[in-house]
């Protein structure tokens, strides 16, 4: 971590420069500056690393930090989860249908799409991007097209209007122009395709802060309106948005088609509101954390499972 760059921004979502600082320390204790937009309320991270070190941390780090146990995890009642939570979704508000081609934007090891192709469609074709080359590996092994690893590139141009449906989960918290994504994504889907897309929710943030909720690989932190304005922005119209449900209680999705681009109108009172929300939560980081340690010890002495 020690070779990390640093790069300065303006608010992804209206482009403000007046910025309020939360913190500077993010999990594994690794520089996370969280700052919250005066003009609009959006909070995202400034300064952040450049782009040539996230991609580095996420072709060769980012598996060790994050998903070493989803790479050894044998349990399907586990790794299937967040899948089932889509297919549920989309089930709830009419929108389970056969989709021709999947696909899967930040796929890891391809969860999401082994769940669909064994449970819903197994005729279809099933797509990822995906950074990772272990997970490449693997996504390629059991038959999945590989559309490319840099999500900033020319990908889209090979697979314009080809997907009945687009799955972004968790995944665009992480990207450096979010927009321009969701701008590409608007441009593979079939006219009456669907993306599906879920964040962590950033008014209803998992505790602690500092140590769990703000993260280095986080870029950008959504809410509910963050979320709908910058989707309207790049053409998606939203057929569905919550703000968590029975399934996730610390999450906003969405369900969209494509639709006309709206213009983004900011709220200089959300500002207020996100940085009230930050300082109560983060308050209690001491406590979830002395309490996280505690649990951990006593599994080590296997006093617990």
């Amino acid at each position: 971590m020690n070779d990390a760059t640093f790069t300065k921004s303006l608010c992804p979502l209206c482009g403000g420069p007046d910025h309020r600082a939360v913190s500077t320390t993010g999990q594994f204790g690794i520089p996370a500056h969280v700052v919250v937009c005066v003009d609009c309320g959006s909070s995202f991270l400034n300064p952040r690393w450049t782009k040539e070190r996230y991609d580095r941390f996420y072709s060769s780090e980012y598996d060790t930090y994050y998903r070493p146990e989803v790479v050894s995890q044998n349990d399907d009642r586990y790794k299937f989860v967040p899948a089932s939570q889509i297919v549920t979704r989309l089930q709830r508000y009419g929108l389970l249908r056969p989709f021709q081609r999947v696909l899967d934007l930040g796929s890891g090891m391809g969860h999401a799409l082994t769940y669909l192709r064994n449970v819903h469609e197994p005729n279809a074709q099933y797509d990822a991007l995906e950074p990772s080359p272990t997970c490449r590996t693997h996504l390629l092994s059991n038959g999945f097209g590989y559309v490319g690893a840099d999500v900033y590139g020319p990908w889209d141009d090979q697979v314009k209007d080809s997907y009945g449906l687009v799955i972004m989960r968790h995944v665009l918290e992480h990207f450096h122009e979010p927009l321009e994504v969701l701008r590409k994504v608007r441009a593979v889907l079939r006219d009456d395709g669907l993306l599906y897309v879920a964040v962590p929710d950033a008014m209803h943030p998992t505790k602690p802060l500092r140590s769990h909720f703000f993260r280095v690989v986080h870029i950008n932190y959504f809410t509910r309106r963050s979320l709908a304005a910058m989707l309207g922005m790049a053409g998606l119209e939203m057929l569905h948005i919550a703000e968590g449900d029975d399934l996730s209680k610390n999450e906003v999705f969405a369900i969209c088609k494509k639709g006309p681009v709206t213009k983004f109108q900011p709220d200089t009172t959300e500002a207020a509101r996100q940085l009230a929300l930050y300082r109560d939560a983060g308050r209690l980081d001491t406590w979830y954390e002395l309490k996280s340690w505690g649990i951990s010890i006593l599994r080590r002495l296997r006093l617990i499972n």
